[in-house]
């Protein structure tokens, strides 16, 4: 079964971070285009999302519309409206480029972070595409916060068993 991949209106940055940052393959629509939202997600085989509530009689398929406010709300809104929970692997992607973050040596990052950083940390990811370095700075913690309010979300509305949580290896450090 393919993962589903989803285009979000440009009104939905913030969520269109928190998906990433779960690992969900999680595009934003450049500025401008929320006009062809549908059609280019259509295009790209992705779900449309928005929380526009005015009529999108545009052509191609439906979006999802969301009504929560908050990103766990909104995350289980999603999740229930297209039918499944996609794998969670937190970590994993960009959060600005949603490319897929790689494991780089102390040695390979020193030379792009400050020299703080590499003092203090042992542990980087790097982006795929835009080179972004991440590690586990003092953001990261709060990060793995949201994530595990995220699925505690998805527990209550019954749309994830409980498991024990994930410590993932990636997360972004300040700078």
């Amino acid at each position: 079964m393919m993962r589903p991949r989803f285009l979000l209106d440009g009104m939905l940055g913030r969520l269109c971070r928190k998906m990433r940052m779960l690992g969900c393959d999680c595009e934003l629509i450049g500025g401008g285009r929320s006009p062809w939202l549908l059609l280019d997600a259509e295009k790209a085989g992705r779900i449309a999302v928005t929380a526009a509530t005015r009529s999108l009689d545009r052509r191609g398929p439906p979006p999802v519309i969301l009504l929560s406010a908050s990103a766990p709300e909104r995350i289980a809104e999603l999740f229930a409206a297209i039918g499944e929970i996609p794998a969670i692997e937190p970590f994993t992607l960009c959060l600005e480029c949603n490319a897929p973050l790689s494991v780089i040596s102390p040695e390979e990052a020193a030379q792009r972070i400050p020299p703080r950083i590499a003092r203090d940390f042992r542990e980087f990811h790097e982006c795929s595409e835009c080179g972004r370095i991440y590690w586990k700075g003092s953001h990261y913690d709060e990060m793995e916060k949201q994530v595990e309010a995220i699925k505690q979300r998805l527990r209550d509305e019954g749309l994830l068993r409980s498991s024990a949580p994930s410590s993932s290896p990636r997360g972004r450090g300040c700078c």
